[in-house]
């Protein structure tokens, strides 16, 4: 993977907000993903007319696991966008806490690298909520993310596990 080229499309092409501005951003971009624990079907219907993907992950915060299979879903979504050099509007509910846990997953599956802090206002938000259980430790989460990269980029061969439960061995 060339890694300058994937820093080039999550500086152009990669939105990370709140709810509220979905409908906004929704004009510039190809793909919306939100990452709340509840959908607006108006929103979803909205999007769909305009030829603009929507996709729904929800994730939990509020008790026990915030939701690896989830994770795993909005980072698919994002590979396939990144590799037809699609646009994305990535959000949950006020772009503080589960739009960032996926925009940090995605950044360390893609560079190996955790993401540094990327406004005054937020930061990687994988290690708080390993912090506060809702995530595994970070040697298994980390093992995680690599696993889904070898699913997405498909350097993984067939085993008795299926793609989903590959990346899950290691948790």
């Amino acid at each position: 993977m060339n890694k300058e080229k994937f820093i080039k499309w999550y500086n152009q092409q990669l939105v990370v907000g709140t709810k509220n501005d979905a409908e906004y951003q929704g004009k510039y971009c190809d793909i919306i993903i939100n990452v709340c624990d509840f959908s607006s079907i108006y929103t979803a219907e909205l999007f769909s007319n305009r030829k603009i993907l929507y996709f729904w992950f929800p994730l939990n915060e509020i008790n026990g696991e915030i939701g690896v299979n989830s994770i795993y879903g909005a980072l698919q979504i994002l590979f396939e966008a990144f590799e037809a050099n699609k646009s994305v509007y990535l959000h949950c509910y006020s772009g503080k806490n589960r739009s960032r846990v996926v925009e940090a997953s995605f950044y360390y599956m893609m560079t190996g690298e955790h993401l540094k802090q990327i406004s005054t206002d937020h930061y990687n938000r994988i290690f708080s909520n390993i912090q506060r259980g809702k995530l595994p430790p970070i040697d298994k989460f980390e093992t995680f993310l690599k696993n889904c990269y070898k699913i997405f980029t498909e350097e993984y061969s067939e085993t008795k596990f299926g793609p989903l439960d590959f990346c899950k061995q290691c948790l």
